[in-house]
């Protein structure tokens, strides 16, 4: 049969009771001009402690040092492997660090074909928008990331649970 599925809750916010927007995030995008475009857009919306990273370097090193509470990260358009562009994603699902690995990745990209966003998926993200991006459909997709979901782990995925519950009113 197939193997054992651990499911955990994000342990280290989830029962805070804050949003999003009170926890630090960090936005790993390539492009200067973006990068400025999305912390902008988090700032007015809100966001009290913003990290940015030019890099996946950068960007683990900011993870493993501050513990972003929400990452949200840029998949390279120009990455010709993708399983190279998803890299950061795996690392830090598959991390030791269980509070580190079950935070929300909000995952941007050109890439926009169903097998694109089928790897994205799989990678272990917790939300996916194509670019380039309209401020209404982003702040959205942040509100539905930050929604706690219960983590899985097993053999072939380390992620957010990819079943949505259904909320009230909806």
């Amino acid at each position: 049969m197939g193997a054992a599925i651990t499911i955990e809750s994000f342990a280290h916010w989830s029962s805070h009771g804050d949003t999003w927007r009170d926890r630090p995030v960090l936005v790993l995008e390539h492009g200067a001009l973006m990068r400025r475009l999305i912390t902008s857009t988090l700032a007015t919306a809100g966001a009290q402690n913003i990290m940015t990273a030019g890099s996946e370097a950068e960007a683990k090193s900011v993870i493993e040092r501050d513990l972003p509470g929400m990452v949200v990260a840029d998949w390279r358009g120009d990455q010709r492997d993708h399983r190279k562009g998803l890299a950061l994603v795996k690392s830090i699902r598959e991390s030791s660090n269980i509070a580190s690995r079950d935070v929300p990745i909000l995952l941007t990209s050109q890439h926009s074909a169903r097998v694109d966003v089928e790897r994205a998926r799989d990678a272990g993200v917790s939300e996916f928008l194509k670019k380039p991006l309209s401020t209404a459909d982003f702040l959205q997709r942040l509100e539905h990331a930050a929604v706690p979901r219960l983590f899985v782990k097993q053999t072939r995925f380390a992620g957010p649970d990819r079943r949505r519950t259904t909320r009230e009113g909806r």
